[in-house]
Protein backbone atom coordinates (compact mmCIF):
# COMPACT_ATOMS: atom_id res chain seq x y z
CA UNK A 1 0.00 0.00 0.00
CA UNK A 2 1.31 3.46 -1.00
CA UNK A 3 1.03 6.05 1.45
CA UNK A 4 1.60 9.64 2.19
CA UNK A 5 4.54 8.57 4.45
CA UNK A 6 5.96 6.40 2.01
CA UNK A 7 6.19 9.39 -0.60
CA UNK A 8 7.80 11.43 1.53
CA UNK A 9 10.81 9.26 2.03
CA UNK A 10 10.96 8.46 -1.92
CA UNK A 11 10.63 12.56 -2.17
CA UNK A 12 13.36 13.28 0.15
CA UNK A 13 15.57 10.93 -1.95
CA UNK A 14 14.91 12.22 -4.99
CA UNK A 15 13.05 8.76 -5.95
CA UNK A 16 16.88 8.07 -5.94
CA UNK A 17 16.46 3.63 -4.66
CA UNK A 18 20.56 3.80 -3.97
CA UNK A 19 20.92 6.60 -2.39
CA UNK A 20 18.02 5.53 -0.03
CA UNK A 21 19.18 2.15 0.20
CA UNK A 22 23.36 3.40 1.01
CA UNK A 23 22.67 6.27 3.44
CA UNK A 24 18.61 6.10 4.81
CA UNK A 25 17.90 5.64 8.08
CA UNK A 26 16.50 2.70 9.99
CA UNK A 27 13.42 4.51 10.33
CA UNK A 28 12.99 5.31 6.47
CA UNK A 29 14.16 1.71 5.60
CA UNK A 30 11.15 0.60 7.79
CA UNK A 31 8.46 3.09 5.98
CA UNK A 32 9.35 1.93 2.89
CA UNK A 33 10.26 -1.41 1.04
CA UNK A 34 11.70 -2.54 -2.09
CA UNK A 35 8.51 -3.31 -3.85
CA UNK A 36 7.02 0.05 -2.69
CA UNK A 37 9.66 1.81 -4.13
CA UNK A 38 9.26 0.27 -7.57
CA UNK A 39 5.67 0.37 -7.37
CA UNK A 40 5.91 4.18 -6.75
CA UNK A 41 8.62 4.14 -9.83
CA UNK A 42 6.05 2.87 -12.05
CA UNK A 43 3.31 5.24 -11.31
CA UNK A 44 5.26 7.72 -12.07
CA UNK A 45 6.13 6.32 -15.46
CA UNK A 46 2.55 5.25 -16.25
CA UNK A 47 1.68 9.04 -15.02
CA UNK A 48 3.84 10.45 -17.06
CA UNK A 49 2.45 8.71 -20.07
CA UNK A 50 -1.22 10.11 -19.30
CA UNK A 51 0.36 13.88 -18.94
CA UNK A 52 2.40 13.75 -22.03
CA UNK A 53 -0.77 12.76 -23.62
CA UNK A 54 0.35 9.55 -25.62
CA UNK A 55 -1.77 7.13 -23.46
CA UNK A 56 -4.56 5.73 -24.28
CA UNK A 57 -8.11 5.36 -22.63
CA UNK A 58 -7.41 1.75 -21.97
CA UNK A 59 -4.51 2.55 -20.68
CA UNK A 60 -6.13 5.79 -17.99
CA UNK A 61 -8.32 3.49 -16.74
CA UNK A 62 -6.38 0.63 -16.03
CA UNK A 63 -4.18 2.83 -14.11
CA UNK A 64 -7.19 4.87 -12.48
CA UNK A 65 -7.92 1.42 -11.17
CA UNK A 66 -4.76 0.45 -10.05
CA UNK A 67 -4.10 3.52 -8.26
CA UNK A 68 -7.30 3.01 -6.15
CA UNK A 69 -6.00 -0.85 -5.41
CA UNK A 70 -2.64 0.38 -4.28
CA UNK A 71 -2.67 3.78 -2.33
CA UNK A 72 -4.37 4.32 0.56
CA UNK A 73 -6.61 7.25 -0.16
CA UNK A 74 -7.04 10.37 -2.46
CA UNK A 75 -5.01 12.58 -1.25
CA UNK A 76 -2.31 9.97 -1.52
CA UNK A 77 -3.17 9.50 -5.45
CA UNK A 78 -3.58 13.24 -5.83
CA UNK A 79 0.31 13.36 -4.57
CA UNK A 80 1.14 10.58 -6.97
CA UNK A 81 -0.06 12.63 -10.19
CA UNK A 82 1.57 16.10 -8.47
CA UNK A 83 4.68 14.68 -8.40
CA UNK A 84 4.63 13.94 -12.21
CA UNK A 85 6.83 17.31 -14.29
CA UNK A 86 6.84 17.57 -17.38
CA UNK A 87 9.24 20.16 -17.06
CA UNK A 88 7.30 23.29 -17.94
Amino acid sequence: MITQEKLEVYKYFGGDIDGWSRIGTSLQKQTIKDKDWIVIDEFIQDLFLVKSGIASISFINSLEKKLHEFCDSEKTMQELKNMVDLGS
